[in-house]
């Protein structure tokens, strides 16, 4: 055989090793994707669940979502997924926000909320969340008075 053609088998093996794995690596992502996806429709629809348990029941909203919200990160790290979580509570007239992303966010553009941290605002309508220097605009309902709002990131 002469050197023309082992060159043509060569480039064509090497073509079709890249070929194959861009191709299985394309999947692997898309499946992550709806993976993460399953993960967050399944973290918003129990959310609901948890609201509407803890209003039933008369207990404390706050801690019942917050106990909530732990268990479901623990549940997702011990899927070998990972994920952030911020998540608004609107209530009674306040707001509480509270951060377990992977950094700071700011609410409404000045007030810092830390990692692992939460706070307690007046509820001043519609507000922002700043967060790895993308801004995330989320309106209010006046005519409910639970509202959950979250911003959820994959890890």
């Amino acid at each position: 055989m002469d050197k023309k053609g082992q060159f043509y088998i060569f480039a064509s093996i090497v073509l079709s090793t890249v070929i194959f794995f861009t191709v299985i690596n394309r999947i692997v992502l898309q499946d992550a994707d709806k993976e993460f996806n399953y993960v967050y429709e399944n973290y918003i629809y129990e959310a609901n669940k948890v609201i509407n348990n803890a209003v039933f029941s008369q207990s404390n909203i706050s801690n019942q979502f917050s106990n909530y919200t732990l268990d479901f990160i623990e549940y997702i790290k011990s899927k070998n997924s990972d994920m952030g979580i911020s998540y608004m509570l609107i209530f009674q007239n306040d707001i509480r926000i509270v951060n377990y992303l992977n950094g700071p966010i700011y609410y409404n553009r000045q007030y810092l909320i830390e990692k692992s941290d939460q706070r307690l605002f007046r509820n001043a309508g519609n507000f922002s969340i700043v967060y790895n220097n993308r801004t995330y605009y989320y309106g209010l309902d006046s005519s409910e008075s639970i509202q959950f709002k979250a911003l959820v990131e994959k890890i």
